[in-house]
């Protein structure tokens, strides 16, 4: 299952899971317990199983701009840099940081 397969499963139980939180205070405690443990469970799991693929594409490319002190900037690691910022919140690794990760994949 892909990344956006992912996102939108988690979504998808998230807005099933809203008549459930609607009715807070007329249910039980473990109704919100329990559903807020597996909306947590799923997004995170949505989350950290896929930047080992999700950069991925970008190994060679950054592996150059490792190895050239960050002179060799390749398309590739240019849109993985673009893809990280817009898919996870700052703070930010620096390009170099961002580029020995992926290289260390």
């Amino acid at each position: 299952m892909d990344f956006r397969q992912r996102l939108t499963l988690a979504a998808t139980l998230i807005l099933a899971a809203l008549p459930a939180w609607a009715m807070e205070g007329r249910g039980s405690p473990s109704d919100s317990s329990t559903l807020y443990s597996i909306g947590g469970t799923l997004l995170a799991s949505a989350f950290t199983t896929e930047p080992r693929t999700f950069l991925s594409f970008a190994k060679d490319d950054a592996t150059s701009f490792v190895a050239s002190s960050g002179a060799i900037r390749g398309a590739q690691f240019e849109r993985a840099v673009r893809d990280y910022h817009n898919h996870y919140p700052a703070p930010h690794m620096s390009d170099d940081q961002l580029a020995q990760a992926i290289a260390a994949r």
